[in-house]
């Protein structure tokens, strides 16, 4: 105890602030009135502050001398009470054998927790940690020094439902070699499968996490790269649960039709696209059979007879009639050469598939046809917990068995956003909102209400994450089994009667009655392509933007009509883009865009003369309008070619089957 320069008792206090002499104790003028200040290095020795030092100061302050400014009254009511520091000490779940103990640095208070048994400091944590076991993390908690005078100590435990499900989880084993659980009989039968050897490394471990998760999984590969295929495999795991709800953005129903068709080898009537259905939702469909009643068994050369020579140009299967190009004259031809026997054989649909609104609108039918199996793409659409549409789809989600989401940017969401997805594939974990929230979303309070789009002991979710939700790859991962640009095929439904426009130019073109290029040219086909392709371009558009946010993403277009679509869509999303086209300053574009970080799209232009570009930081390629040529085509895909590459960078084409889409994608595609 020591006087100031007035001659008063000094009084004893602690460092709050932050900073490194937080914790530590000084005497200071009780007053106010001189500038005395002296550290109180005698409190350093000890844990715990001498209770009888407070005590004296206490006393030694109500018999000082009170100064003239200060009434009686005032220095009597003035409450001499020990001010506590609050320390907050938060329990993390790290992995399965270790957990963390974050708290404040605290001069008094680090001491005591060293000493606590089994506890350890990790230098590259930053934390406190100590073995994942139920006796030790019980036995940590209670060795807490809670009773220091000048400390309040904060305690946020582990949740409960981690306790009960990891910590305290014993698994069984089965004493009965003779007895296979279902996890191991259905990667038993897909290891032997043909489907094994289709898949990359990586995709099998995506079937096997799934597997082992009973057919509930969040699968979020980094820019998409083999979603789709990792799905459909996990999918043909449980095909005895057939038929399969797809349910994606109402953009990508077709491109889904055309993935699972060549996936599992269907025919188009065992894959029904709901948004398309007419006369009711689950009926059972017909397949028309032909069978040739007399006749010598060859057949006269008609115009049905040279399409199919086209299979390999146009993309159908052999005996596949291509649909553009059918014609009502077709089938008089083949009566006047032999008596034809039409047979019906009922086929059963094994896929459906439905955009989320047509699920929601629908959502009564859909629960009485009782599907097994669900697959949910685009997944991150139901982030929101305030929007019927997401609360109604994940609770059809949530009362199915098997349940498979698909999101390209489950990696880069916050954890606000993730809780829905959670709450699909395992209720379980987080079966309070308000409690996820406060604990993983680091709520703040504004000015107009309280904020949970932060991030707060991540750690702990993403070892939930990573051992119980979903199965998240980055590129760099995909990097070595993917050397090549990845290749994506993106088909866009347009109207009927815009195709009607184009089939008289493709008749003409298959029959040969004119020069393709002379065609094209004449009719300016390129740009009506592009103007039937519009709507659907920007919609399509609109879902790029709405799920990447972070890779940097190429536009290569052909007209300018559809550049200033695409530009009115950025614009309107307040999206920075660069366009590159013949002007001037084509390098220092380049060069700009490549060093940006604020800048996300780059707009192409496909008539580019000049084909030296290198854009190596671009990661997602859209390319809307489709080359005339393989030189064209090998020329853009050399634009984001680089040795700087450290990831595989996807390539999407847009492809609007009964225009000239038709015509150029496999002319240009072909070796």
């Amino acid at each position: 105890m020591c006087n100031c320069k007035c001659g008063v008792r000094s009084t004893s206090h602690e460092v709050k602030t932050s900073g490194p002499n937080r914790g530590r104790w000084y005497w200071r003028c009780a007053t106010g009135f001189c500038n005395f200040f002296k550290w109180d290095d005698s409190a350093l020795p000890f844990i715990r502050h001498p209770v009888e030092a407070y005590a004296a100061a206490g006393a030694s302050r109500s018999i000082s001398r009170r100064p003239p400014t200060l009434s009686y009254a005032q220095q009597k009511d003035k409450e001499t009470t020990l001010t506590k520091t609050t320390v907050k000490i938060v329990f993390l779940l790290l992995s399965k054998t270790t957990i963390g103990m974050k708290a404040q640095k605290n001069l008094t208070l680090d001491p005591a927790i060293a000493k606590i048994e089994y506890v350890s400091w990790d230098e590259d944590l930053s934390m406190w940690t100590f073995p994942a076991s139920l006796r030790v993390y019980n036995n940590t908690i209670a060795a807490l020094p809670t009773d220091i005078p000048n400390i309040q100590v904060d305690i946020e435990p582990i949740p409960d439902t981690l306790i009960d499900n990891i910590l305290m989880r014993n698994d069984t084993l089965v004493d009965n070699p003779d007895i296979i659980s279902e996890v191991e009989l259905k990667w038993t039968e897909f290891v032997e499968s043909p489907m094994r050897n289709r898949l990359k490394p990586f995709q099998r471990e995506a079937v096997r996490l799934g597997i082992e998760r009973k057919g509930r999984i969040l699968l979020g590969n980094e820019n998409g790269i083999g979603l789709a295929e990792q799905a459909l495999a996990l999918a043909s795991v449980y095909r005895d649960e057939w038929p399969i709800l797809l349910m994606c953005p109402s953009v990508l129903c077709e491109t889904w039709k055309e993935t699972v068709r060549s996936f599992f080898d269907l025919e188009d009537e065992e894959i029904c696209v709901l948004d398309n259905a007419t006369g009711g939702l689950f009926k059972e469909t017909s397949i028309l059979l032909k069978k040739r009643k007399k006749g010598n068994g060859t057949m006269k050369p008609t115009a049905s007879n040279k399409r199919t020579k086209l299979k390999s140009l146009f993309g159908y299967k052999h005996g596949e009639e291509s649909p553009l190009f059918s014609s009502d004259d077709d089938e008089e031809e083949e009566e006047e050469n032999d008596e034809i026997d039409f047979v019906y054989n009922s086929v059963s649909v094994k896929f459906y598939i439905a955009s989320h609104k047509k699920v929601l609108k629908n959502k009564t039918k859909i629960n009485e046809q009782k599907f097994k199996v669900m697959i949910c793409d685009a997944s991150h659409y139901l982030k929101s917990r305030d929007q019927n549409q997401a609360k109604n789809i994940c609770k059809m989600l949530q009362d199915h068995r098997r349940a498979i989401l698909l999101s390209d940017s489950a990696m880069y969401s916050t954890p606000i956003d993730l809780y829905n997805q959670i709450s699909v594939v395992n209720p379980k974990w987080y079966p309070d909102a308000n409690a996820y929230i406060s604990r993983y979303c680091n709520p703040r309070a504004k000015v107009f209400g309280v904020t949970v789009n932060g991030r707060s002991n991540i750690e702990e979710l993403n070892f939930v994450l990573d051992s119980h939700i979903w199965y998240c790859p980055r590129l760099t991962e995909m990097n070595i089994e993917y050397p090549d640009p990845v290749h994506h095929k993106i088909i866009l439904s347009i109207e009927k009667k815009v195709k009607k426009e184009f089939q008289a130019y493709l008749t003409s073109i298959e029959e040969g009655e004119e020069f393709v290029d002379e065609v094209i040219e004449k009719n300016d086909l390129l740009k009506k392509t592009s103007m039937a392709k519009k709507d659907v371009v920007c919609n399509y558009l609109e879902y790029v933007f709405d799920t990447y946010k972070r890779p940097k993403i190429a536009i290569v277009y052909y007209d300018t009509n559809t550049l200033k679509n695409i530009e009115d869509i950025m614009k309107k999303r307040k999206v920075k883009h660069i366009a590159i086209n013949n002007l001037e300053n084509m390098e220092e574009k380049v060069r700009n865009y490549n060093n940006s970080h604020a800048v996300q799209v780059v707009l192409i232009d496909m008539k580019l003369e000049k084909s030296s570009i290198c854009l190596h930081s671009v990661d997602l390629v859209v390319i809307v309008d489709q080359p005339t040529n393989k030189d064209d085509l090998t020329k853009i895909e050399s634009y984001f070619e680089s040795d700087k590459r450290e990831a595989p960078v996807v390539i999407k084409y847009l492809i609007a089957p009964g225009t000239m889409d038709s015509y150029l994608w496999p002319l240009a595609r072909e070796e």
